[in-house]
Parts: structure tokens; sequence; C-alpha cells
């Protein structure tokens, strides 16, 4: 289901009042809380409000989350802006004006998503995208929809590397506001090293089994190794008394002095 703008999300309700996602891109415990889930939309519809938490967080892969700005009265730490009002939304005062980000290094992401909303009326923002600190503007671009669905603009950026910067500016002079700014994407936190040296891994996904329906699951996935060896990962959740959980992990198949993490 999408969760929250993260597609492919494995939701599992460990016990009535305790759920767990889990993303199966990279194999990793997104998110735990206690509560429930607002279900919205379609599980493959980015263009409806998609799925919600509710209650108390109490895990959350914060790597996920490169950058999140929801207060709009200042500009964003390391951000740079010219002719941008703070507020209720950052306004842009002409053709002229921008906003842009510092470098930020996604080669430890993939599936890497720039959102945000463009409230009010007028010309539609447009978002230029640097690989190179800034010193070109044409790695990618793209122009806001013009009537964006409820959860606001979303876009997949198409290039990585660790010097990536994000400019946002009017196409006219009487623009839309902006709102929420954030970029997340699937955090590669699996690595592996042989001896001292960390070796490139993928995630590859083998789905769930169920103990007994109801006793419990197991999760399964591959970490395949640059060379084409594949490590098994099986990982069982285990809810305890309160608000804990264990991770039993049972791993088969990794090579001889290789590591995993």
């Amino acid at each position: 289901m999408i969760l929250e703008n993260k597609t492919r999300m494995l939701v599992l309700a460990l016990r009535s009042d305790l759920w767990a996602a889990y993303n199966p891109a990279n194999g990793t415990l997104h998110k735990v809380w206690s509560g429930g889930i607002t279900f919205r939309g379609k599980v493959w519809d980015f263009g409806q409000r998609n799925s919600v938490v509710t209650g108390t967080i109490y895990h959350q892969l914060e790597d996920a989350f490169i950058f999140n700005f929801t207060n709009e009265n200042t500009i964003p730490a390391g951000w740079t802006s010219t002719g941008v009002g703070t507020g209720t939304q950052w306004s842009f005062a002409n053709a002229s004006a921008s906003l842009t980000s510092p470098a930020y290094d996604l080669t430890k992401h993939s599936n890497v998503i720039f959102g945000y909303m463009s409230p009010g009326s007028g010309s539609v923002l447009r978002v230029r995208v640097s690989t190179d600190n800034g010193a070109s503007w044409n790695a990618q671009w793209w122009d806001s929809i013009a009537s964006p669905p409820e959860d606001g603009n979303q876009k997949l950026v198409a290039v990585s590397g660790n010097q990536v910067r994000f400019r946002i500016t009017p196409t006219a002079a009487t623009s839309t506001g902006l709102q929420d700014i954030y970029l997340t994407g699937d955090y590669h936190a699996w690595t592996a090293t042989q001896g001292a040296t960390e070796v490139p891994l993928t995630i590859d996904w083998r789905g769930y089994q169920l103990i007994n329906r109801t006793d419990g699951v197991v999760i399964k996935y591959d970490a395949v190794l640059s060379g084409g060896a594949r490590v098994s990962i099986h990982e069982q959740p285990e809810v305890l008394a309160g608000t804990a959980m264990s991770r039993r992990f049972t791993v088969t198949g990794l090579p001889a002095g290789t590591t995993l993490s």
C-alpha cells in the first residue's frame, strides 16, 4: 500500500494496538506505532490522499527523510533565497525570485521523491536540479501541476550524486505559494564488508510468510552482493510486553570473510 507517500509498504498489525511498516525496497523496518491507520485513496494512486498513521510513533527510520520543512515563517537552515517572503507560506515577489537548497548527498538513497504544496493561484513553480553543487542547473527540471492532488506535488528525482541541489523559481511574475518541502527516499541501510572494504549490495524482496496464519510472520529478503552471491535474510518480529518488540534475524549464505550489518 502507499503509506504517507511511501510506495509498496508492508503494514503489519502485530497486535491490535501495535503496528509496524516495512519497506520492501530496502529491507528496513520503516515505522512502529500504536493507534491505527487512516485509510485513504487507492493503494496504487498518488492522485488521491494516501493513508497515514495515527497514534504514537515509537520508531521511524529517520534516514529515509533527507529533509522535511514545514515552518514557512523562516527560510530553511542552509538554504538561500532571493525575493522570497515568509509567513503562512513561502511567497515569490517576482519572476526572478528563487529558493535554493544546499548540496545533499543522495548516493545512499534510491527512489528519491521531491514533494511540496503549491497553494494559491498564479503561475506554476519550476524546480531545477543540479548535480555539481550549483555550477549548472540542467540535470533535471519540472513544473508544478496546475491543479495538484490533495497530497501536493511529488516528483521522482531522476539523478543522484553527492552534491545535489534544488532551486525553486516562479514561471511568471505572479505565482502560487510554496509549503511543506520534503525530500524522501529508500535509504540503503544494509551494508556488507569484506575485510575492511565495503562492497556494494542490493536488496531483493522475497515476500513474507505467516506462521499458522495468526501466530506471527517472517519477513524475507535477499542481500545480493556485487559478485552475484545471494545472502538470505529472514526477519521475525515479535511483540513483547507493553510497547516493546524484538527482531530475530536468520542469515544464510553469507560468504566467508564477509560481514553484513
